[in-house]
């Protein structure tokens, strides 16, 4: 803001200039730190998760917002497989929500933390039968892992079409 605006605002709301200075200041570092690239690891998650197109929408005036109007469909390129239980004797234990294989290419996402790509080479439904799908939701299923991670780690699958 220029010195005019901010003479404005001290006289709008009773604030004094260095008070103003300050505010400003903070805005001003703020702002530097919105408009720094995002890491491509970050921004690759945005597109990982359900979402319908991405546009500027109405972050700019009306006149040029850049609505997608073609569908109302969702982008979905991973779906939510389960959650992570617990780890015992090598195997994860994990809470199935969404079909998955032993084809399918699995994420695991901890709590803190970059995701975890694997293949499982083999898994057990909740009889420790061998099995080659999990197609039963809320089942359990045990996959052997060399790692253990957190309970409540989300499992995603990546999205056949």
């Amino acid at each position: 803001r220029t010195y005019k605006q901010r003479c404005q605002l001290v006289e709008t709301y009773g604030l004094t200039l260095g008070r103003v200075n300050s505010l400003h200041g903070r805005l001003d570092d703020f702002m530097r730190r919105i408009d720094t690239q995002l890491p491509e690891n970050i921004l690759a998650e945005a597109y990982r998760v359900s979402h319908r197109p991405y546009c500027t929408g109405f972050f700019y005036d009306h006149d040029d917002a850049e609505q997608h109007y073609e569908d109302s469909g969702y982008y979905r390129e991973y779906d939510f497989a389960g959650i992570i239980d617990g780890y015992e004797n090598g195997m994860l234990n994990i809470t199935q929500r969404n079909f998955f294989t032993l084809d399918s290419r699995l994420e695991i996402l901890p709590p803190k933390g970059d995701p975890v790509v694997f293949e499982p080479a083999e898994m057990f439904d909740s009889q420790m039968t061998a099995t080659r799908k999990a197609n039963r939701a809320v089942e359990r299923y045990y996959i052997p892992y060399h790692t253990a991670f957190p309970p409540k780690s989300i499992i995603r699958a990546e999205h056949k079409q």
